[in-house]
């Protein structure tokens, strides 16, 4: 009896395991930066309570929509071969029926907390329906990939830690939810552009190969430009503003930089510097634990990406001397 209940409690643990890997914990790190902006922005103050379950519901929904993501893109990322195993503990109903559960759960929460965070709240998980589900399935359609993932992972989030605070929408929001928007996107062609070789190969279709590696590289840096100036417009030396001028030498540096390998480091920078330096002046502004706690994780990833970094150098810089 006891080794079956062991065994339960074995399988629970995996499944759970499984679930919290197909959710994309790093996607939870940029989510809970523009939500932190939104809440920084609408209400200068973070009450833990309602900031951490806001946040946790806010968290669940975009669980489910990368859930609902993995059950549509399975045949897909077999051929890329991305590590999928945890769909061989979860069935693809199940998991489908998990996203329901967990998204009228986190819905609740936000309605107690405030009914425009409920809204926006569903709107995420409409759009992120829209980008995996045929025959929708925005994330094949160019520029609809690019503009949901603003969206999706920017101005909504955001817009949920605004109305945690009870305050309505207005013009500093909407022009701040704009910036958060282009932020993503400018990231989104930067990171993707080194998948274009891979999806072209399996037939993915995004605003990356429709441009190609160069030209996204190109439409990411003018877009960084563009979502500086809207900041500096907008918002003169705020938090988002400084945390995009420290990442003006990494821009300088894609732009100067030949070398693919090292173009991705510098890209898989940006967000960190940015997100790091952001989190830095909302720590020391407000001394709340939540912008304290996700600076040091930013902290902890930035020292494990330098070496991971370091060693990528050494092995690159050996193989070219060979």
């Amino acid at each position: 009896m006891n080794g079956h209940n062991i065994r339960k409690k074995t399988s629970i643990l995996k499944k759970v395991f499984c679930y919290l890997k197909a959710a994309r914990v790093d996607g939870w790190y940029i989510i809970a930066v523009f939500f932190l902006l939104g809440e920084w922005y609408s209400d200068q103050s973070f009450p833990i309570f309602y900031s951490s379950i806001g946040l946790l519901a806010v968290l669940g929904i975009i669980s489910t929509v990368f859930w609902i993501n993995y059950v549509f893109d399975k045949e897909v990322d077999e051929l890329a071969g991305k590590d999928i195993s945890f769909l061989n503990y979860i069935s693809q109903e199940e998991m489908i029926i998990s996203s329901f559960i967990v998204f009228f759960i986190s819905s609740i929460i936000l309605f107690l907390i405030d009914i425009l965070a409920v809204i926006f709240g569903v709107l995420l998980f409409i759009l992120g329906l829209l980008y995996s589900v045929p025959p929708v399935r925005l994330k094949v359609r160019p520029p609809f990939d690019c503009i949901v993932n603003g969206l999706g992972m920017g101005t909504i989030p955001f817009f949920i830690g605004w109305s945690i605070s009870d305050q309505p929408l207005n013009y500093l929001s909407i022009a701040i939810g704009l910036i958060a928007s282009l932020a993503v996107i400018d990231h989104y062609f930067l990171y993707t552009s080194f998948d274009v070789d891979s999806d072209k190969e399996f037939g993915i279709k995004t605003s990356c190969t429709k441009l190609g590696f160069k030209w996204s590289i190109n439409v990411g840096m003018l877009l960084f430009l563009c979502v500086l100036f809207l900041s500096i417009f907008y918002l003169r030396l705020s938090a988002i503003t400084i945390g995009f001028i420290f990442c003006i030498p990494l821009i300088l540096g894609i732009l100067f930089q030949k070398d693919r390998v090292y173009v991705n480091m510098l890209v898989g920078s940006i967000f960190v510097t940015w997100s790091g330096v952001v989190l830095f002046i909302l720590a020391i502004s407000s001394y709340s634990a939540l912008p304290i706690f996700f600076f040091i994780i930013t902290v902890l990833f930035a020292s494990y990406a330098l070496i991971a970094y370091s060693k990528l150098t050494k092995y690159h810089q050996n193989n070219r001397t060979k």
